[in-house]
């Protein structure tokens, strides 16, 4: 498994282990991580549930880098124009 944010920790495990055990609260739950897109449990190995969610996800990636690529065009628009006014004229 590769580091990543969210990866577990075994300080993380060891804190709610203790919390759960000095409450006395007792938890049948296997480790699992939650789908990106819906929340729903998902294995500690996968990021997201289904392939519904994968192509909504692909989707949202799209529509971050469309306009990522809109706010450097505006940016290198407001430039030229700035350029242009102060040497231009």
């Amino acid at each position: 498994m590769k580091n990543s944010i969210l990866s577990p920790s075994p300080i993380g495990d060891f804190l709610i282990q203790t919390i759960i055990s000095s409450v006395g609260i007792v938890c049948n739950m296997e480790p699992h991580k939650h789908c990106q897109m819906c929340g729903s449990p998902v294995p500690m190995d996968e990021t997201l549930c289904s392939e519904k969610c994968r192509e909504e996800y692909q989707k949202l990636l799209k529509k971050r880098r469309n306009r990522l690529y809109l706010i450097y065009i505006l940016m290198a628009l407001f430039l030229a124009l700035l350029f242009f006014q102060l040497y231009g004229g």
